[in-house]
């Protein structure tokens, strides 16, 4: 079962203490809620457990393996990370958009196997997305549901 454990996280920025002694375990399956007010240190926490911002102090895990031994395309492949305010700036058609997805596992050069492409047109169907029905509960506009599904 994959498992993401954080200890003792301490961030500090400058003299501002953004996180101290954050410790936080969480299993495939389990939903969590990281709760609290503007500035609270939500958004860095989430960085540090998806290896975008390394702790000042403490550790990540996955799988009880540390962040800090995994390689780049190897925390590619073992986590996804959508950002509080994803955009794509780019002008790609949505099914390359989605197929950014697959980037940890495609060869340096060359375009989608069959098998990528395959994969790419399941995920752009509205029936194969588990989470619609839970951002609709949230009321997200359509528009929104299909910005952060081709985005996950």
């Amino acid at each position: 079962m994959t498992r993401i454990a954080a200890q003792s996280i301490h961030v500090q920025r400058a003299r501002r203490v953004i996180l101290d002694d954050i410790s936080v375990s969480a299993g495939a399956g389990e939903f969590v809620a990281v709760i609290g007010p503007n500035g609270a240190g939500k958004s860095t926490l989430l960085s540090v457990l998806a290896g975008l911002l390394a702790p000042d102090t403490g550790s990540v895990s996955l799988d009880d393996r540390a962040l800090a031994d995994f390689s780049p395309k190897e925390l590619a492949r073992a986590r996804g990370f959508l950002p509080q305010n994803p955009r794509c700036d780019w002008p790609l058609p949505v099914h390359r958009l989605v197929g950014l997805g697959l980037t940890p596992m495609l060869p340096a050069f060359g375009d989608f196997s069959a098998s990528d492409i395959a994969r790419i047109d399941s995920g752009c169907h509205r029936d194969n997305a588990g989470a619609w029905r839970f951002y609709e509960r949230l009321g997200f506009r359509p528009l929104d549901e299909e910005r952060i599904a081709v985005l996950l």
